[in-house]
């Protein structure tokens, strides 16, 4: 069996699933063999409409809260801090629940686009972690 590659990707707009649809369709390409696991809330019909499938399995859900928006340019800063302190509530809970996992499915490489908790997750499970994004949530939080 061939390398497992786990995607976790925020589910904020489609500018991190278009970028990590890129990178998976390069893996998918080069490498017959690897399989791809992806952890977000974006839609499946994205997925699917851009990316051939055979070897990518899909898991509904939630890595992050990303930017709670009250239109297309304005962010609501109050109701996103609200939503990350109840996500990072649970953070320690979620990571070990997240790690059993990633052990289970011989999990070879993360990705993340880019949720801190794949890489509290790559830290955890003693697994390679990479990052990819064109900012970094520092200046959001």
């Amino acid at each position: 069996m061939g390398k497992a590659v786990l995607f976790y990707i925020s589910g904020h707009g489609f500018g991190h699933t278009t970028r990590e649809i890129e990178v998976m369709k390069t893996l998918l390409n080069r490498d017959p063999e690897v399989r791809i696991f992806v952890k977000t809330d974006a839609p499946e019909w994205f997925f699917r409409l851009n990316l051939p499938m055979a070897r990518v399995t899909l898991l509904a859900e939630s890595c992050d809260v990303g930017v709670v928006q009250t239109d297309s340019f304005r962010a609501n800063r109050r109701e996103t801090l609200e939503r990350f302190a109840k996500f990072y509530l649970d953070f320690k809970k979620i990571v070990p629940s997240e790690v059993t996992w990633v052990r289970k499915n011989k999990i070879d490489l993360i990705v993340g686009d880019i949720p801190p908790l794949a890489f509290e997750v790559s830290r955890a499970a003693g697994v390679p972690g990479v990052a990819v994004a064109n900012f970094s949530w520092d200046w959001i939080y």
